[in-house]
C-alpha cells in the first residue's frame, strides 16, 4: 500500500504535463475564461477592480491570482486594471 501511495504522489507531483497545462492555458474569450475562473484572473493580489472610467468597483466574485495566465490574456483586460474578465 505504501508503494502505491508513493507512486501515486510521484506521478502527480512530478508530471510536467500537469504543470505545462496551467502555463499553456489559452482561452478564446472571457466567456471561456470565466467558465473555469468565474471571478476572472488578476496579475497580482494587489489588483483593484476598476471600471472603464477608473472608478473602483466591488467585484461580484473573487478573482484568482496568476501573473502567467494574466499575461497570456492581457488583451482581454479592457479597462486596464490588471484583472482579466472580472465579474
Amino acid at each position: 500500500m505504501k508503494k502505491l501511495c508513493v507512486i501515486f504522489l510521484l506521478v502527480f507531483t512530478f508530471n510536467p504535463n500537469a504543470v505545462n497545462a496551467v502555463q499553456n492555458e489559452k482561452f478564446k474569450n472571457c466567456a471561456a475564461l470565466n467558465a473555469k475562473y468565474p471571478g476572472g484572473i488578476a496579475k497580482s493580489d494587489k489588483a483593484i477592480n476598476k471600471n472603464t472610467k477608473g472608478e473602483i468597483v466591488k467585484s461580484k466574485k473573487p478573482f484568482e491570482v496568476s501573473s502567467k495566465i494574466y499575461t497570456a490574456h492581457k488583451s482581454l483586460d479592457r479597462d486596464k486594471d490588471n484583472i482579466v474578465c472580472e465579474k
